[in-house]
């Protein structure tokens, strides 16, 4: 019944994935700014796109990180990311 801090990754692929199926989850604006949790979920959705070959939602996710002022990076250690 406890959420260990290991299987954050997965339950965040799991996240991203029932989103591009179901495309409920939103990121929720703070007037901040997108939030690093959100952040964090979109590029979990891009990977489960770039995965299944839908490059299209792949680069909409990308574009839309974009908008909200995240620079995404593909590196070969995984995705970075930073603010402009």
């Amino acid at each position: 019944g406890e959420m260990l801090t290991g299987n954050l990754a997965g339950v965040r692929k799991l996240l991203a994935l029932f989103d591009l199926v179901f495309d409920v989850l939103k990121p929720t604006d703070t007037g901040e700014g997108m939030g690093e949790a959100d952040i964090d979920l979109l590029i979990a959705a891009r990977g489960v796109a770039k995965k299944s070959r839908d490059f299209a939602k792949a680069d909409q996710i990308r574009a839309q990180l974009l908008e909200a002022g995240v620079i995404i990076e593909d590196t070969k250690d995984g995705v970075r990311w930073k603010r402009k």
